[in-house]
């Protein structure tokens, strides 16, 4: 399954030239990190972000002896910048975004700022229901992170033969 994360921004300079500007900054051993175009077009740009992630572990075995290695991992940024709204789709993202965020602000001189885009699933679903060519209902919904008391959360399916739309507003309400 695939996730999105939308941003906007609002481009400092036209695409091609973010593109030519993220062009300078490539992934390298060195640098532990830097950018990979794979489409450059007048309104759209697509490429990766790589961090490389270097963790030395220290294990103690059952008899006392200590054992030392190095693990790398890279992370990885599929991404997306358009000319239009939204200005920036996110493939899959990491945890964090700090560091492709300020990364992408520096080489565009920090004259850019990113917002992070709220998506209501529910009200687009309400939305598209009320539309006069819409036939059918949505039959399935999962929700999570549904804020119960300070420290707990649920996480939920509803599922129906008939539209569940009513019954997750009296729920998340």
């Amino acid at each position: 399954m695939k996730r999105y994360k939308y941003l906007s921004a609002d481009w400092p300079v036209a695409i091609h030239n973010v593109g030519a500007r993220i062009k300078t900054a490539p992934f390298s051993e060195e640098t532990g990190d830097g950018f990979v175009l794979e489409r450059v077009r007048p309104a759209t740009l697509e490429g990766r972000y790589f961090e490389k992630i270097v963790v030395n572990e220290v294990i103690e075995d059952p008899f006392g002896k200590t054992l030392s290695y190095e693990r790398v991992t890279y992370r990885d940024v599929h991404f997306r910048f358009s000319k239009t709204y939204p200005q920036i789709e996110i493939q899959n993202p990491p945890r964090s975004l700090k560091m492709f965020v300020n990364r992408v602000a520096g080489l565009l001189d920090f004259k850019v700022a990113f917002e992070s885009l709220i998506v209501e699933p529910v009200q687009w679903a309400a939305r598209i229901k009320s539309s006069n060519d819409f036939k059918g209902c949505v039959q399935s919904i999962e929700v999570s992170g549904l804020a119960i008391d300070k420290e707990t959360t649920a996480r939920f399916a509803l599922v129906s033969q008939q539209d569940v739309l009513a019954a997750a507003e009296k729920l998340i309400a």
